[in-house]
C-alpha cells in the first residue's frame, strides 16, 4: 500500500515529494530535515529500494515520462483504476495502477490493434484488439506497458 504513493511520485509529473524516510517505513515525520543517511535494512525498506530504482530508471529512460502529455484512460471500474497515457514523440507509455484493496480485473478503452510491450516483465505483452484491453491487477498493484507497433489486427 505504501508503495502505491510513491509509484505515482515517480511516474508522474509535479507530484509531491515525499522525505524524511516515510516512503519506505519510517516513523519520522515528512518535515523532519536530516543529515542521517537512510538506511534501507528491513526487507520493506529493500523492497522500495528496488522499486526506487526501477522506477527511477524509468523516468530517466526517456523524456517520454518526463515531459510526455498525460492522458487519462477511461476503464470498467474508474473509482478503483487509475489510468494513463503518456506521449511524446511519437513514443506512447499505458500506466495502470489499482487503487483498491481489491484485485481488478476488467478492461482499459486505448488504441485498437496495438501490441503493448510490459516494461516491468518485458517477456509479456498486452494486446488492444477492439480498443478493449483485458487487464488484471492485484491489489494496489500496477502495470506499464510502452506501445509497440500495430498489431495487424
Amino acid at each position: 500500500q505504501r508503495s502505491l504513493g510513491l509509484r505515482q511520485t515517480r511516474i508522474i509529473m509535479s507530484a509531491p515529494m515525499i522525505y524524511g524516510g516515510e516512503e519506505v517505513g519510517l516513523a519520522l515525520s515528512a518535515m523532519a530535515r536530516t543529515d542521517k543517511k537512510l538506511e534501507w535494512e528491513t526487507p520493506c525498506q529493500r523492497e522500495f529500494q528496488a522499486l526506487y530504482r526501477k522506477l527511477g530508471f524509468l523516468r530517466n529512460l526517456d523524456p517520454l515520462f518526463i515531459d510526455g502529455k498525460m492522458t487519462l484512460v477511461k476503464n470498467s471500474n474508474e473509482e478503483t483504476v487509475f489510468a494513463f497515457i503518456r506521449e511524446y514523440q511519437g513514443k506512447k507509455a499505458l500506466v495502470a495502477v489499482n487503487l483498491s484493496g481489491t484485485e481488478f480485473a476488467g478492461f482499459l478503452k486505448v488504441e485498437p490493434a496495438r501490441i503493448l510491450n510490459d516494461y516491468l516483465e518485458p517477456d509479456k505483452q498486452n494486446t488492444t484488439k477492439d480498443g478493449n484491453m483485458k487487464l488484471s491487477l492485484p491489489p494496489y498493484g500496477y502495470k506499464i506497458y510502452l506501445f509497440g507497433e500495430a498489431s495487424g489486427n
